[in-house]
């Protein structure tokens, strides 16, 4: 990748002869600085002011948070002194922000009177800057950096989470009159991090944004950057040790509002633009990878979206807004992260802007749209003579913009034009007229900017006073090699008695010819003057050179006190000549594919200077004219193999400063895996072949998973060897044929699966191809009685039975009738063939109805099928007898749910009861007879699901009733029950069986 580093050259260009030049900001107005009580007190400028909140989101009132500020003075760099040496570290004090959104604060600082600074502010970056005096301007430099790898959350609640910031003021005599408290010299602040915002459009209703990733990031940035001869952020200042091979930054659905806004999340270093698609390095470039789910698809795929807008790729630059819009999703995108960041995009259509924070940082946005200006007021002269003031707005509002003038100021302020389409940026001038009398108040008023819900308010003032102004239409000009023809610019001076002075910034070239540069001198009665420029012709140059016009205007002193630039770019040619081809042309050639030149040259013809493969056949390469978009055809050949294939086509003409060279890139298919018939085969218990078919565009072999050689015995072709295919865009048909291992019953039962991994090999580097087949094989299940329960009738008391069982399953014993009282008996986990035994107890049981003799338990074994358990065939059953039927006692009967039962063979259970009874205090019931005041403990003695049985022995209670109460011998009515003896006497020794249903 290529990364560009501090230059101190591009620092130096702001510097012409003494004069003070203020970086990244244009002063309105001159600033007439005087010393007061040895402080010394400045005005920051943050590079953007509002972002109406939204959704929860955060604002740049977050981004524009100081918490350290730092100023470093400097020695100003000269050709004496070209080091720029550190003096002094200063800590500011009285930090403070003037307005909510932070874009204006103030500070002080002491600086010792009577010398020249550079003064660099640094803010948030305090444990950057512990740095000795006499460090030069170079190391300060490579000192000033952060390092981060992981995600930025700027929230302003600390210095880690606020954005390291820079600005410089250079060459600035601290006097006595230096920056008092009420008129503060100006810092210009610009962020080191770039922002990316995500958005879904207005009419995307078939998508849900869950995911986003930022990739190929920096763990490192400057705070410093490198700038161009206009002091403007044109490439990425990269750290040369900074690393952007980490983990990719994830921004999940807390990220993200609504599943379709992510604003003001994603912050990052500056990243530069690798390549374009079809170049090797191509996904190297920094792109975002967006997760979501598509129209009613549940599952969430994956999209790269690249950074360009129109035809040109963007790089991450400080201080810019990347905002990304989604227009439009046709389809899902790919399954895995990776692939998508590997692949290029598919099935999403996006619109990017993006805006330079220091020029555009006034943004409306209501959640849907946004409004966009470059200032949010103007300061106009007060002679009508002078210029009007111009405002930069964008929106993406369907509708587009108007203007709205308050009725108050109708008859002094003019803004033009006053509406404007969509998604496009526009240029607005305001306007006033002059203020005759020296007596009258400033002027002060504002105007509305309106698109849609989005309002933006433009304060406009118009002080009574003398000042001084500069502006220069058009600021840049370029011109062709030969310097020819001439062009104009326009350059206005208020008032209009200022001298007028130029001076120059840039190469030799400017140097060695600015005398013969036509500039005019300005007349003494004009503050408008045209002046026409022409360069001396370049030649033998390959490369644009650009330099840099400074007009100035000097106070009586020779100080300079506003200034402006004019950049001046020079082509290495004379031609304007616009290739537009496609990114990569199809693998698969053919005749007719095409390309565009847009060229003013005449009398030029293409030759092809580099066909190494002799792909490239067809091409007309008669001399040809100018034109706008004119079309040529050509052939290729098919790419056969699994490379990039390019051809190089030169446009030549008679002038030899002319060459242009026309890059045709071929694509390529990839090794790989279609029309694969199954990626499960399952062989069931079965033993026959099964065959896997599929074809293939280069050599592959396929090697065995998990579990391979316990499903198969053998393959066919062999196993891990090379085979051939066909080519890489012409696949063959190929297969694999499988032979199971042969089932057995002696085995466990169950399936075993397995898989293998089909692979292309030795193709291409980095590119091959992979898919998994899954295997499945059955062992069949085995389960027969060996020795069964005995099926002789079981008392009422029942009886534990054993159950002998020979399988290949893991086996239990459930009760399919009677499973009221039947527990499922514990399971028995078996390797192979194994015999093991079954126990299952069936439990006491009795039945009231005299007429119940019996009752018949069916048992069944199951077996384990993987999770679940499934009934065999194996199958027995048995009686268990009701023996207490025949003597239940006339005239008891059973009140509520409570059915009473009459025993005479419980008396070994009652006995331990009754012990347990009378030796505890709590866990038992009490008893009581109705008429009596004795009680006796019962508790349970056998216990499943809602039933508990009880016993209890009756004393010589005549005609008295057995009523149950609390623990507590309370009554409680909803547990009462009585037993009524119809016939009394003496039942002393009878035992009764009490059930709960």
């Amino acid at each position: 990748m290529r990364k560009r580093t501090f230059n101190l050259m591009h620092i130096l260009l702001f510097i012409v002869g003494g004069m003070t030049m203020l970086v990244s900001c244009q002063n309105e107005e001159v600033y007439n600085p005087k010393r007061s009580g040895g402080e010394t007190t400045f005005t920051l400028k943050l590079p953007a002011a509002t972002i109406v909140r939204t959704r929860g989101t955060v604002g740049t009132a977050e981004e524009n948070t100081i918490k350290t500020l730092r100023l470093l003075v400097c020695e100003p760099i000269t050709a004496e002194k070209p080091d720029g040496k550190l003096v002094d570290v200063v800590i500011c004090n009285n930090v403070t922000n003037l307005d909510a959104t932070k874009e204006d604060w103030t500070f002080t600082a002491k600086l010792t009177k009577g010398n020249t600074y550079d003064l660099i502010a640094v803010a948030n970056a305090a444990n950057r800057v512990n740095l000795a005096p006499g460090t030069t301007r170079v190391e300060i430099m490579a000192a000033l950096q952060v390092e981060k790898a992981d995600k930025w959350v700027v929230d302003g609640t600390n210095e880690s989470n606020s954005i390291p910031m820079w600005g410089e003021l250079l060459d600035q005599v601290v006097d006595d009159n230096y920056s008092p408290s009420n008129n503060p010299v100006e810092f210009s602040l610009t962020r080191m991090l770039a922002r990316i915002n995500v958005s879904l459009g207005e009419s995307v209703d078939n998508f849900e944004l869950t995911d986003i990733y930022f990739c190929n990031h920096n763990d490192k940035g400057t705070i410093v950057p490198d700038k161009d001869g206009n002091g403007d952020l044109v490439f990425p200042t990269i750290p040369a040790d900074a690393d952007n091979s980490n983990s990719f930054l994830h921004y999940t659905d807390t990220d993200i509002a609504n599943f379709e806004l992510c604003l003001n999340t994603i912050y990052v270093f500056e990243t530069e633009h690798v390549a374009s698609y079809g170049n090797p390095d191509w996904e190297l470039s920094p792109c975002l990878i967006v997760g979501g789910k598509y129209d009613d698809l549940e599952d969430v795929t994956y999209y790269r979206l690249d950074f360009i807008s129109g035809t040109d790729w963007l790089s991450m630059l400080r201080n810019h807004s990347y905002n990304v819009t989604i227009t439009k999703v046709t389809g899902a995108g790919y399954g895995e992260i990776d692939q998508a960041y590997r692949s290029a995009p598919v099935n999403m259509d996006t619109h990017i802007e993006a805006w330079n924070d220091k020029d555009m940082n006034n943004i409306q946005f209501d959640g849907q749209y946004q409004l966009t200006v470059n200032k949010s007021s103007v300061t106009l002269l007060s002679d009508d003579s002078a210029p009007g003031r111009e405002i930069t707005l964008y929106t993406d509002y369907p509708n587009g913009w108007t203007i709205e003038v308050p009725q108050a100021y109708e008859g002094w302020l003019t803004v033009t034009p006053n509406e404007g389409t969509a998604k496009q940026s526009h240029v607005i001038e305001v306007s006033a007229p002059a203020i005759v009398d020296p007596n009258d108040e400033d002027r002060v008023g504002y105007f509305f900017i309106k698109a849609g819900k989005l309002k933006k308010r433009i304060d406009v003032e118009q002080p009574n006073l003398t000042a001084l102004d500069i502006t220069i239409t058009p600021d840049e000009l370029t011109f062709y090699g030969g310097g020819t023809p001439g062009q104009e610019v326009k350059i206005t001076t208020y008032p209009v008695n200022a001298t007028r002075n130029f001076s120059y910034i840039g190469g030799d070239w400017i140097a060695n010819n600015y005398l013969s540069w036509p500039l005019i001198p300005k007349s003494s009665d004009s503050w408008a003057e045209t002046y026409t420029i022409q360069p001396p012709a370049y030649t033998g140059g390959t490369s644009t050179r650009t330099g840099v016009i400074t007009v100035y205007i000097t106070d009586a002193d020779g100080k300079v006190m506003v200034s402006r630039n004019l950049s001046i770019r020079q082509l290495a040619s004379d031609i304007d000549f616009i290739a537009l081809l496609e990114d990569l042309y199809p693998a698969a050639g053919g005749p007719g594919l095409k390309f565009k030149v847009t060229t003013t040259l005449e009398n030029w013809a293409m030759i092809v200077k580099e066909d190494v493969d002799d792909i490239l056949s067809e091409l007309e390469t008669d001399v040809q004219g100018a034109g706008d978009e004119m079309e040529y055809t050509f052939t290729l050949t098919a790419n056969n193999t699994f490379a990039l294939r390019t051809a190089t086509i030169e446009a030549v003409s008679t002038s030899p400063a002319f060459k242009k060279n026309i890059l045709i890139n071929q694509g390529y298919e990839k090794p790989k895996f279609i029309n694969i018939s199954a990626t499960t085969i399952d062989f069931g218990s079965s033993n026959a072949n099964k065959t896997l078919t599929f074809k293939v565009n280069g050599k592959w072999k396929f090697t065995k998973g998990t579990n391979y050689d316990n499903v198969i015995s053998v393959a066919s072709p062999i196993v891990n060897t090379a085979q051939t295919g066909g080519t890489p865009l012409n696949p063959a048909s190929k297969s694999i044929t499988f032979t199971p291992q042969t089932s057995s019953a002696n085995e466990k039962f169950g399936t075993t699966t397995a898989t293998l991994t089909l692979a292309t090999v030795n193709n291409v580097s980095g590119n091959e191809d992979s898919k998994t087949i899954t295997l499945k094989r059955t062992n069949p299940l085995s389960i027969t009685s060996v020795v069964a329960p005995n099926t002789t009738d079981i008392d009422h008391l029942g009886k534990a039975l054993s159950w002998k069982v020979k399988s290949n399953a893991t086996v239990k014993i459930v009760a399919i009738s009677g499973t009221k009282t039947v527990a499922t008996s514990t399971e028995k986990k078996v390797s192979g063939l194994e015999e093991v035994t079954l126990d299952i107890q069936i439990p006491l049981w009795y039945n009231y109805s005299t007429n119940v003799t019996s009752r018949t338990i069916a048992l069944r074994i199951y077996y384990l099928d993987g999770s679940d358990w499934v009934e065999s065939s194996v199958q027995v059953s048995v009686k268990q007898l009701n023996d207490g039927t025949s003597n239940f006692p006339t005239g008891i009967t059973a009140i509520g749910d409570l059915t009473v039962l009459y025993s005479t063979s419980l008396v070994a259970t009652y006995n331990e009861c009754k012990e347990y009874c009378d030796n505890a205090t709590n866990g038992g019931y009490n008893w009581r007879m109705a008429t009596s005041t004795d009680c006796v403990k019962l508790l349970p003695l056998l216990g499943e699901g809602n039933y508990r049985y009880m016993a209890f022995q009756l004393g010589d209670y005549s005609g008295s009733k057995v009523q149950y109460v609390n623990g507590n011998n309370g009554d409680d009515s909803s547990q009462k029950f009585k037993i009524s003896l119809i016939n009394p006497g003496t039942r002393a020794g009878n035992r009764f069986c009490v059930r709960a249903d």
